[in-house]
């Protein structure tokens, strides 16, 4: 068996030795290996506030990419790898981003994402209580020190929050309790669960409360 690293076509050939002599027999382009796609994600900031509301969306795609599709939920669109889009009227809004490369497309979507509220009035859709579970990307990221990761709770329920590296080991505890219907943040300063700073690089921040989990990526950089 042999592992084609990289993206191309090659050639095979088989040299056969025996007592007769030797023979050789080569195919020309036999083996073709193609680049993986890339996996979409993104950041934006501020994701609330009152309408007009300016975010900066931010790429955390990764993989080799050649063109950025952005839909931002209210009829706009980008092409940009980090647009600034401003969102006039309030609602909730679903982002998508498509990504794509020379191994194909991929896809990520964010559902009610982007919350905006009438001026002066500071809620959503006339209500500052949560509706629904949610996970919000954390602010800033990359980060360097530390970050915030902001959550809604849509009903009294047990939450567990924890940092885990791209190899699924837990990194860190930040929430363990039982938490009544609001909206909440935590703080992430780098570190493990034994106080110690982590390296820079990829790490997934993962919720659980009651039935719903989610996770989002943080990029760490030092």
């Amino acid at each position: 068996m042999h592992v084609y690293y990289k993206s191309g076509n090659y050639s095979v050939k088989l040299i056969v030795t025996g007592p007769g002599g030797t023979d050789t027999l080569e195919k020309i382009n036999y083996i073709t290996a193609f680049e993986p796609p890339p996996v979409a994600d993104f950041s934006a900031e501020p994701v609330q506030g009152e309408a007009p509301l300016s975010v900066q969306f931010t790429d955390l795609s990764t993989g080799q990419i050649t063109s950025w599709a952005w839909d931002f939920g209210d009829g706009g669109k980008s092409t940009d790898q980090n647009p600034v889009y401003v969102f006039n009227n309030a609602g909730e809004y679903t982002v998508t981003l498509i990504v794509t490369g020379p191994g194909g497309s991929t896809g990520e979507v964010k559902e009610s994402y982007i919350k905006t509220s009438d001026p002066g009035t500071g809620v959503v859709n006339s209500s500052a209580i949560p509706n629904k579970f949610y996970l919000y990307q954390n602010f800033p990221n990359p980060f360097n020190s530390s970050t915030e990761i902001k959550y809604d709770i849509a009903e009294p329920s047990m939450v567990r929050i924890n940092i885990y590296s791209m190899m699924g080991e837990k990194i860190a505890d930040l929430v363990d309790s039982y938490i009544q219907r609001g909206s909440y943040s935590v703080v992430w300063n780098g570190k493990n669960v034994s106080g110690a700073n982590v390296p820079s690089g990829i790490y997934f921040v993962l919720i659980e409360a009651g039935k719903f989990t989610d996770k989002k990526k943080i990029l760490l950089v030092k």
